[in-house]
């Protein structure tokens, strides 16, 4: 194929970074500019990355700061060959080939480039009719799950948009959860166990083990790195009342920042404390309400002359309530100066509790023996109501999976064909 220098060269203009002019010959990718040192450390040839380890064989320092493309060609399938000049010493004639995929990608937006590879998640978010429209498509058949990787696919794409998906026909017994568990990654050992019992105890040493109601939370916010996914298998389900309830975090806060900008940075920038102190473990961790993110847009509409400002990427909501220890203070100060107190955080707390615990926001559902939930215990708070204890019994066996183990088999499986 022959080659056509007009269609990539260095760009030394002023800002140019020193960058390589893209311009597909069959316009199939829209002409931009690329950072040479940037393509270059994404090379992925055998003399770059191991072909066994996949790993680098390179050091990013070791990159001549002078390094340049020497020459170029398109090849037949729509990939890019570049031969470089100036490399690594020790890579002589050295060429890379960058596939037509991976230029597209590059070619995005820089922001969405950042988003997709933080986040990850395209949440869609919902209430309670949203939701209850969706529930066929949330619910999928043990058997399907445990054996086919369509379903698996299909049930962790529902994770990964709406945070929540169930199983149903689950064999009740103590084991059955482990084996489905470990469709989607390694289990999660907390001090409660690889796997744990919700029962109500006669000396309980958490509320979830009482027949008391529990209210809107997320587990393990006390520890440094909560639990991202949690399973609820119901094994037994034979008492009055015991409903489980869910809501999107994603969607409260949604509505919270478009209806009152004013309190964004009071539930934001306001620490809260969560802790555990009982069975012999003391944990304690101190968290604001969003973790990750922090692109920012501006609202249409200011107030007092103020243009607002809030988050729009976060990679988790902190929400548990039930677990919270004392502050630390009683005002804080960000590190632009501004200051949130208490009574503060208090109004906001309040008016997001009301959105997210709003009955339209709500889905309520009472498992079914053999039924198992799965939730991303990050982003979708769960609830419970009370139930009586006698002449019926209520058995949930429970675990969690850390969140790289779903982004693992998510990327993996969305490699499948839609086809198999």
């Amino acid at each position: 194929m022959q080659h056509s220098r007009q269609n990539l060269g260095r760009d030394r203009s002023p800002g140019s970074h020193d960058t390589i002019k893209i311009e597909a010959p069959d316009s199939s990718l829209d002409q931009a500019s690329i950072d040479i040192l940037y393509l270059r450390d994404s090379c992925s040839c055998p003399r770059c990355v191991n072909p066994s380890t996949q790993q680098k064989l390179f050091e990013t320092s070791e990159l001549p700061l002078d390094i340049a493309a020497q020459d170029y060609r398109w090849l037949p399938d729509g990939s890019l060959e570049v031969l470089w000049e100036n490399d690594i010493q020790g890579m002589e004639g050295h060429r890379s080939v960058f596939s037509h995929a991976f230029l597209s990608e590059q070619l995005r937006n820089p922001d969405q480039r950042l988003r997709a590879s933080g986040s990850l998640w395209d949440h869609v978010a919902w209430d309670k009719a949203a939701l209850e429209k969706e529930a066929g498509a949330l619910r999928f058949q043990y058997d399907d799950f445990i054996s086919h990787d369509r379903t698996l696919r299909q049930l962790v794409d529902r994770l990964h948009t709406f945070g929540l998906g169930f199983v149903t026909g689950v064999p009740c017994e103590s084991g059955a959860l482990k084996v489905l568990a470990q469709r989607i990654g390694p289990l999660r050992h907390t001090f409660y166990g690889e796997t744990w019992d919700v029962k109500s105890k006669s000396s309980p040493i958490n509320v979830a083990y009482t027949a008391d109601e529990l209210d809107f939370h997320m587990d393990l916010l006390y520890m440094a790195d909560p639990p991202y996914i949690q399973m609820l298998h119901c094994i037994k389900q034979s008492t009055r009342g015991g409903e489980s309830r869910f809501a999107d975090g994603v969607r409260a806060f949604d509505k919270f920042q478009h209806a009152y900008p004013h309190l964004v940075r009071h539930l934001t920038d306001f620490p809260v404390t969560y802790q555990y102190k009982n069975d012999g473990h003391s944990l304690r961790r101190t968290r604001r309400f969003l973790d990750g993110g922090g692109l920012t847009y501006p609202m249409e509409s200011n107030i007092s002359g103020q243009e607002l400002q809030y988050l729009i990427d976060y990679e988790s909501i902190n929400w548990s309530p039930p677990f919270q220890g004392p502050f630390e203070q009683a005002k804080f100060r960000n590190s632009s100066g501004r200051t949130t107190t208490i009574r503060d955080y208090i109004e906001a707390a309040k008016t997001f509790k009301k959105l997210l615990a709003d009955e339209s926001a709500v889905y309520e559902t009472k498992l079914e023996e053999g039924t198992c939930v799965i939730f991303n215990n990050r982003r979708v708070l769960h609830a419970r109501q009370p139930f009586h204890t006698e002449g019926g019994e209520r058995w949930l066996k429970g675990c969690y999976i850390d969140g790289d183990y779903l982004r693992d088999r998510y990327r993996i499986l969305s490699k499948l064909d839609s086809g198999n």
